[in-house]
């Protein structure tokens, strides 16, 4: 992933914040996997009940974090028609924007019936205001942490206001309330004005370096594990401050009560680490949405680009887990059941999220390393239109940013996709309208035309109908390109169909099999523009209709585009027109080596 999970410390290795990040978004998945698992096994299932947990509080994999994971655990025991899952989300970048799935996007996926309610729980401090449906969980006591040249004599005592009063005062990040709330304390009792800082308070990275002496106001449960992980000195306040967590929820919801009192009684057990043995795997999980979309083996198989006995394999390992048929087999294909809208209702949010951790993993280890690795469509030539904008623009974004390392990666549409949403890739150079994933479509217009070769003639010079097209000896790349999408979709809109006689997914092998072969393929022509100027290629335009190919910059949903991203796409929309591949600048007509 890119990302470094454990450094050392005095006392043997820790997790780094990215590893916690990894931890609490990966729990909601593995809670959703455990609960499709026991109510597929279970018998009937008629009414299901979703509870989601969620907290703004950083505890990470603390003492919060520990017990809502246990009480998850006791609930689904007690009472097998709940689902609940819990999402610690996180403030700080870059991770903001994991995980960010809610109820309306998982209803996309199945049935509105398949998860009948859902409950909401939000597990935070006590604001100034507190809704009178709200349980108080625990009381949390703010501490004192010294460090620096400061080394308090009795860690375990209680620090003065006089010795507070000598340093500077740091607060972590903390809402509003809380701010509000520790600052009128300080004022209150003549302490100095404290300052907050952008620290993660799991590593306390830069503070447990820091050489001159301080005082860090915390709340106990917040930093209490880092302290004794790091040997931190730490003393309770000479009159307490106290903010208590608190649950809210509505107060007419029997599920959501009886799990805040399973958190209540997990919130005073030891610490105890919930562990997770998934019977089902992601693999499976992905094959068998990948079944139900298509709804039938072998053509899931051709998309996942897997041979058709392991998705079989596959599909019976899964079904053998949840103890029922998720397909009824029918000479057609596959029919959904009952039990597959309801799995699919689990899973697909879960696989889905699972793309984007991976995907903001890589793109918090590629801001880090001040790297960018992007996608483009395969290119034909080197002095072609996009070819010679491609290299403009990064020559002008490597202007504003001379020291990162750029990566370019060349592949078909779909491959470029799968690198976008796995995060490998910051974005893509793709043609528009060929993929899921979000896009920014470009202000370019190519035409497309029969690409030939000039000494061996199939066409005479001249637009050529696309219904005649069709029916020539056709060289092409696979499905899985961009171009060929479009293409495909042209022949269907007008009736027809592709059937080429070969294909080529290396555009410069696809070039000399035209033109050494009776053979013709269909090609931008900015791509082919020197070759038919050099009288080696011969281009037809496509007509009746005209076909166009459109670029478009395709990113993932999951996350937000870093400024030097964003940057290298102006430079790419401001590089495009000038090389010819404006939306004005579309051939109309034949260039034949004549001319």
């Amino acid at each position: 992933m890119g990302i470094t999970l454990f450094e050392r410390g005095p006392n043997g290795h820790f997790p780094t914040e990215a590893a916690r990040w990894l931890y609490q978004s990966v729990e909601p998945l593995l809670q959703a996997v455990e609960a499709a698992e026991q109510i597929l096994r279970a018998r009937p299932f008629d009414f299901i009940k979703r509870l989601e947990i969620t907290s703004p509080l950083q505890f990470m994999a603390g003492r919060l974090s520990r017990a809502a994971s246990l009480a998850i655990r006791s609930i689904r025991e007690s009472n097998p028609d709940i689902i609940a899952t819990t999402r610690f989300m996180l403030g700080r970048a870059p991770y903001v924007h994991a995980l960010e799935w809610n109820a309306s996007e998982r209803v996309q996926h199945g049935p509105a019936d398949a998860l009948n309610e859902c409950t909401r729980i939000t597990v935070d401090y006590a604001q100034d205001e507190e809704a009178r449906d709200s349980i108080v969980l625990f009381r949390d006591e703010w501490i004192s942490i010294g460090g620096g040249g400061n080394r308090q004599a009795d860690m375990n005592g209680v620090v003065s206001f006089a010795a507070l009063r000598e340093m500077p005062l740091f607060l972590p990040p903390l809402g509003d309330t809380q701010l509000r709330h520790v600052r009128a304390y300080c004022a209150k009792h003549e302490l100095p004005d404290p300052i907050v800082i952008e620290e993660d308070v799991g590593t306390f990275a830069r503070l447990s370096r820091e050489l001159a002496p301080f005082h860090l106001l915390a709340p106990q449960s917040l930093v209490m594990a880092s302290v004794s992980r790091l040997n931190l000195p730490y003393a309770r306040l000479p009159i307490d401050l106290v903010s208590p967590v608190v649950a809210r929820f509505s107060a007419d919801e029997p599920a959501a009560l009886a799990y805040v009192e399973e958190l209540r009684k997990a919130l005073q057990l030891a610490n105890t680490v919930v562990h997770y043995k998934p019977s089902i795997t992601l693999k499976q999980i992905r094959y068998f949405l990948a079944i139900s979309e298509q709804l039938s083996v072998t053509r899931a198989a051709k998309r996942l680009s897997v041979a058709q006995p392991a998705l079989s394999n596959q599909l019976r390992k899964l079904e053998a887990t949840v103890g029922r048929d998720l397909f009824t087999r029918q000479r057609t294909g596959l029919q959904p059941n009952e039990h597959t809208n309801t799995l699919i209702s689990l899973l697909a949010p879960a696989a889905e999220a699972c793309d984007g951790i991976a995907a903001n993993a890589a793109h918090y280890a590629t801001a880090r390393r001040e790297r960018l690795a992007i996608g483009v469509i395969p290119l034909v030539h080197p002095e072609g239109a996009l070819a010679r904008a491609l290299a403009a623009a990064v020559e002008e974004w490597s202007g504003h940013y001379p020291k990162v390392k750029l990566k370019i990666m060349e592949g078909s549409a779909e491959m470029l996709r799968q690198r976008v949403d796995a995060g490998e890739i910051g974005f893509a150079l793709v043609e528009a309208q060929v993929s899921r994933s979000w896009q920014d479509e470009l202000a370019t217009e190519d035409q497309l035309g029969v690409v030939s070769n000039p000494a061996r003639p199939i066409l005479p010079p001249g637009e050529v109908p696309l219904g005649n097209a069709l029916k020539l000896p056709l060289a092409l790349p696979g499905d899985d390109f961009g171009l060929r999408q479009v293409l495909d979709k042209a022949a269907a809109e007008l009736g027809g169909h592709l059937t080429p006689q070969m294909e080529v997914n290396s555009l410069t092998a696809l070039l000399a099999m035209v033109r050494r072969m009776r053979l013709v393929t269909i090609l931008p022509q900015s791509s082919v523009q020197n070759f038919v100027e050099t009288g080696a290629l011969q281009f037809n335009p496509i007509s009746e209709p005209a076909i166009r190919r459109r670029l478009s910059i395709l990113f993932s949903p999951e996350r937000v585009l870093t400024e030097m991203e964003r940057s290298l796409i102006n430079a790419l929309k401001h590089q495009l027109p000038l090389m010819g591949l404006g939306r004005q600048t579309s051939v109309s007509r034949t260039i034949h080596p004549s001319e």
